[in-house]
């Protein structure tokens, strides 16, 4: 992504979409949460899951580098190319995070460090990085570090160093007659065992074995020997002959770190000269690691290249959730159609279409014939505002996150999970989706919503996705209806600032009582559902169709969420008493029920006695 598309042209999402939040889905694995990065991440880098990251944050407006970006992919999906991908696969597995290794090189090189920059040398046909890898190839011993656990330098490299070594290497003889000297001037009951070794730090020490006869100071004294200290099997000395040793020869050990560590400081000034090479190498190889995750996922999720289009339009053929069509066996895949489009612009879309191309799938995915007919090009712009209602669990939330993140896949490069997708440059997905309640907020749910849809109206853009999800349910139903149709009303008449709005409600009276003004750019569409008749039970089916639902089913869901079957009865009962406005009749105990009924049969009784006959019989007078 380039400068400008970082910093003017993103992608902005509210504060009430965050998609790296867990959805309600089962994870994909104990160690990975199931969200939009899980399902996209494929990649073998460091840098390049945090490339995929900012990505997913900064998504482009910038059409040309979206349209790369998706050339790219295209190209790694072609079968033809697997072969090819694979090796590239390979090579990015080995490649270390490069940023990180050059911050680290200046304080404390290791081994890995060098050897993480000769891995990027090897998989780039480079002449500077053929240069560097030469560099370290010929200062850096690399067996002898893993054996010494530090960087060590090769032989030949530098005359004093070599010399030290030389030098070091040929203590032990050069000791060995040093101790025959000393030997001559000690006790004979030590010649035999009398040695003289080197120790770092220390110098140069003669030791003596332990005699477990000695105790006291007076024991370890010897005469032309300076006692140090001793352990459990050796006494260590010092005399005349080691202090010029120390003097003369010093820490030899000492002495040659410090030239290799010059000579390493030496080489690491010398390839930090090269390290903006290696930054743009690490950096191609992260984007080109995400590019790579793009292709497989498109491959192994059956995802199609979406076409990008300045103009302000939203279609998707039978398009799915990324992640909900992971947690079934079959998923039912819906078109969405919102905004609008040139005439003159449906055949560069038709033949876009045409190129576009298909790949395997290893999940079955139920494709269905919808109901929802796209018009020509020249009627998009009645379909820029969509009310979509339907029962509870019919899919509508589903089919609303559905939308916006085909919508979102397709501003970061990525290929998305639908048979076609026409998306506009879209610069800001607006939502009230998830109200997220805390105690550390004084705020209800319902004024947490409204905020939320606040941010939509302040800065909803012609360019803007708005997604409502049954907004105005915190509170009593004419209020929330009313402002929900408010809000409906406002964005269909901000004609040419129009944004395309997707939204959901329960507010059936809306569509009942004609609430909403239809001549405005609104459409209806509903969830199907098949529902025998006097039947509470219901099928869901999954499809958005054009048309409007009656009623929420409630009971039927609660019959379907195994509520007792009393319970359901009397919702159902009331229910149908509410929407015909009609008295609502309490429900009597069994007390009550048997008292009724004896009233009932006392009334009967009363009605069956022929009382006009002896009311016949009497005179006036009585």
């Amino acid at each position: 992504m380039d400068e400008s598309a970082q910093k003017d042209a993103q992608l902005r999402l509210s504060n009430a979409v965050d998609l790296q939040s867990k959805e309600s889905t089962p994870a994909l694995d104990d160690s990975h949460s199931f969200v939009l990065t899980g399902v996209l991440n494929q990649t073998k880098t460091s840098q390049g899951r945090y490339l995929l990251k900012q990505w997913l944050l900064r998504p482009s407006l910038d059409l040309n580098t979206i349209h790369t970006r998706h050339q790219n992919v295209e190209c790694f999906v072609r079968i033809e190319n697997q072969p090819a991908v694979g090796q590239l696969t390979s090579c990015l597995s080995h490649i270390k995070n490069i940023p990180r290794v050059l911050q680290t090189l200046p304080r404390k090189a290791t081994l890995a460090e060098w050897q993480a920059i000769l891995q990027i040398q090897r998989h780039f046909i480079v002449k500077d990085l053929m240069d560097i890898g030469t560099f370290i190839n010929d200062v850096v011993d690399f067996d002898e570090s893993v054996l010494e656990g530090r960087c060590v330098v090769k032989h030949s490299v530098d005359e004093e160093l070599d010399r030290m070594r030389q030098t070091y290497h040929g203590l032990d003889s050069f000791l060995s007659e040093i101790a025959k000297d000393i030997s001559l001037t000690i006790p004979s009951d030590f010649t035999s065992t009398i040695n003289v070794i080197y120790f770092p730090q220390l110098g140069y020490l003669i030791t003596v074995p332990m005699n477990p006869n000695w105790r006291t100071d007076q024991d370890f004294y010897l005469e032309g020997l300076s006692y140090q200290f001793c352990t459990e099997s050796t006494v260590y000395y010092k005399n005349n002959a080691m202090r010029e040793l120390d003097e003369h020869l010093g820490d030899i050990h000492g002495l040659i770190v410090d030239r290799e560590i010059d000579i390493m400081q030496g080489l690491q000034d010398r390839i930090l000269e090269y390290s903006q090479l290696l930054v743009t190498c690490s950096d191609l190889c992260a984007e080109l690691d995400v590019l790579i995750s793009f292709a497989q996922v498109a491959r192994l999720r059956n995802y199609r290249r979406p076409v990008m289009t300045e103009q302000r339009i939203l279609k998707i053929v039978k398009g799915r959730h990324p992640l909900q069509e992971l947690t079934v066996d079959s998923f039912v895949a819906n078109d969405t159609l919102l905004g609008e489009i040139e005439s003159s612009y449906s055949t560069a879309v038709a033949a876009t279409a045409a190129s576009s191309i298909a790949v395997t799938v290893d999940r079955r995915v139920r494709d269905v014939d919808t109901d929802m007919e796209f018009q020509s090009e020249g009627d998009f712009q009645d379909n820029q505002v969509m009310i979509l209602s339907g029962p509870n669990s019919s899919g509508k939330s589903v089919y609303l996150k559905q939308v916006a993140l085909i919508t979102f896949m397709a501003h970061i490069g990525s290929f998305v999970p639908a048979t076609y997708a026409l998306v506009g440059l879209t610069d800001k997905i607006l939502t009230r989706i998830q109200t997220r309640e805390t105690v550390s907020s004084i705020q209800s749910a319902f004024m947490t919503d409204l905020q939320q849809v606040i941010i939509a109206l302040n800065m909803a853009t012609r360019r803007s996705l708005v997604i409502l999800d049954e907004f105005g349910k915190g509170t009593a139903s004419t209020d929330g209806a009313g402002v929900f149709c408010g809000v409906i009303e406002h964005f269909a008449k901000m004609q040419h600032e129009r944004p395309r709005v997707l939204a959901t409600t329960h507010f059936h009276e809306l569509l009942e009582n004609q609430m909403l003004d239809l001549s405005l750019p609104i459409s209806l569409y509903t969830m199907e559902v098949y529902q025998e008749p006097d039947c509470l039970e219901a099928t869901f089916l999954f499809r958005v169709i054009e048309g409007k639902t009656p009623a929420s089913l409630g009971p039927a869901c609660a019959a379907m969420a195994s509520m007792p079957a009393h319970i359901v009865q009397r919702a159902a009962f009331l229910s149908n008493l509410f929407q015909r406005y009609e008295v609502v009749v309490p429900m009597l105990t069994k007390h009550e029920l048997t008292m009724q009924r004896m009233y009932e049969q006392l009334v009967a009784m009363l009605l069956d006695l022929d009382l006009g006959g002896s009311l016949g019989e009497g005179t006036p007078e009585d």
